[in-house]
């Protein structure tokens, strides 16, 4: 009787570790997941936000569209160093 008790809880510690585990590694690969999507979401952001500040910004000092296509290729200011030639 006391060996069917003992491989029973052992039995039950086992399985309490491994849904442990499991969750601790799912919850990490969530929060991994959570950290990459929410620094593409940023960068993304800040470059179409750099892109749209460019626009503006040559077609107020041009007077027309003419580098636009330098601003869609080059979002990233390089472009304003196109603008000074």
């Amino acid at each position: 009787m006391v060996i069917v008790v003992r491989v029973v809880i052992v039995g039950v510690v086992k399985v309490v570790v491994l849904v442990v585990g499991v969750v601790i590694v799912v919850v990490g690969i969530v929060l991994i997941v959570v950290v990459v999507v929410v620094v593409v979401v940023v960068v993304v952001g800040a470059v179409v936000i750099v892109a749209i500040v460019e626009v503006a910004v040559v077609i107020v000092a041009d007077g027309q569209c003419g580098n636009v296509f330098l601003i869609l290729f080059l979002p990233t200011g390089a472009s304003f160093f196109f603008l000074l030639f």
